[in-house]
């Protein structure tokens, strides 16, 4: 089950939130109202989840959007600045984020550290970056 604003993966035609991001098999977009209407709102399905997967959902395609995502537990360096990382997934917290002990070919491509004021600085942990998801795993 996934909620508005979770990344979600869409696999063998369903689609779920992110837990672990892989190329292939899976695809990654944002996850909207089920409806379309247009009014991105929680809509609550059945046992308070976003809906059943098999019913068709609303998701905001990731190509080339601009994404705020934090960096984890580790420190932003320079040199992460505009290099790739894969996507991690926190099962404590449930959220997804930059895992920059594991850099790579696809996932998520840092451009730049967010606002300083309320998302860190360079040699922080837990910076909030933004960035864009590279189009080998964007729907």
């Amino acid at each position: 089950a996934f909620e508005f604003n979770d990344i979600v993966v869409i696999a063998s035609g369903k689609a779920d939130k992110l837990t672990a991001a892989t190329t292939g098999s899976s695809v990654i977009a944002l996850a909207a109202e089920p409806s379309s209407d247009g009014y991105y709102e929680p809509v609550a399905g059945s046992g308070g989840t976003f809906g059943d997967q098999s019913t068709e959902k609303q998701v905001i395609l990731l190509g080339g959007a601009e994404l705020i995502m934090s960096t984890g537990n580790e420190a932003l360096a320079q040199a992460d600045v505009g290099a790739i990382f894969a996507l991690g997934y926190d099962s404590n917290t449930g959220n997804t984020f930059v895992d920059l002990s594991a850099s790579s070919t696809s996932g998520f491509r840092i451009t730049r550290v967010a606002d300083p004021v309320y998302g860190g600085v360079i040699g922080d942990t837990g910076t909030r970056v933004v960035g864009t998801i590279t189009d080998s795993i964007c729907l």
